[in-house]
Parts: structure tokens; C-alpha cells; sequence
């Protein structure tokens, strides 16, 4: 469902429950109108996906059919800059990946100073330059 900053309803998009994309965790749109959602923290075909307005799969990244190297085990919050470059809190992965707007990974994010725990909100202020992270378990919010 998606709502004006009012909270009065804008759409709803339906998810097709036959692939399993019943339960997302965190979606957000893209400049060009398609939505990105995460899904699947708690089982194993974690997944980013890109959907068109009607909630069809155009492209997944991640789950236990991805053949690269890099596997989601909880994409639980997203943020998104101004070019439609994604940055995904991996909970249990404990770290964060960049995408592009294809889903296309681009890097691993890391801390010069720390280890993430559990990272599983994300707050991207651009016109600061910061990133903050919410860990769950330690009760920490991180500012980079």
C-alpha cells in the first residue's frame, strides 16, 4: 500500500502470493515508477526485487538460486540515493551492500573502525553526507 506524508492511500499493489512475495519487509521507489522490496527475512530465499506497478518480478537479487557470490540471509531495511543506487542492512549477514538501480551488486559496505551487528535500519541523509544504521541487538545507532 502506498500513502501520501497525510497517510491517505495512494495505491495498492497487489503481490502475487504464488511466488512467495506475500511478506515484504521494506519496499521503496525508484525514480522511474518501479519498486524495489526486500522479502524474506526468516527464510532462506532472502531477496531484493524489482517489480513493475502491478507487482510483477522484473528482476530478484539474492536467494538460494542466485548463482553470485553474494547471498542475503535477512534484507530488512533499504535506502535509497538520488541516482537509484540501493543500500541494503543484511541483518544476517551483519553488513550492508550497495546495488545499483539493476540490482546489480557493486560492493560490500564496511566500517574502518566497526563491526555491524544485526543492522537492521538504515537512514540515508544526503544532503549531510550521512548514513546512520540502526543495529537491533546492541541498541546503536551508527553515523557515517
Amino acid at each position: 500500500m502506498e500513502y501520501t506524508l497525510d497517510i491517505e492511500p495512494v495505491r495498492e499493489i497487489q503481490l502475487d502470493y504464488d511466488l512467495h512475495i506475500d511478506i515484504p519487509c521494506h519496499s521503496v521507489e525508484l525514480s522511474s515508477g518501479l519498486l524495489l522490496s526486500s522479502r524474506g527475512i526468516f527464510r532462506p530465499t532472502a531477496q531484493n526485487l524489482l517489480l513493475d506497478l502491478e507487482g510483477r518480478i522484473i528482476y530478484s537479487y539474492g536467494g538460494e538460486e542466485d548463482d553470485s557470490a553474494r547471498q542475503l540471509k535477512g534484507p530488512c531495511c533499504l535506502a535509497l540515493d538520488s541516482a537509484d543506487n540501493l543500500l541494503v542492512a543484511d541483518c544476517y549477514n551483519d553488513q550492508l551492500q550497495l546495488l545499483d538501480a539493476s540490482l546489480q551488486h557493486q560492493r560490500d559496505v564496511t566500517l574502518s573502525e566497526q563491526r555491524l551487528l544485526f543492522p537492521n535500519r538504515l537512514c540515508l541523509d544526503e544532503a549531510r553526507g550521512r548514513l546512520y544504521i540502526g543495529e537491533r541487538d546492541c541498541g546503536l545507532v551508527v553515523s557515517v
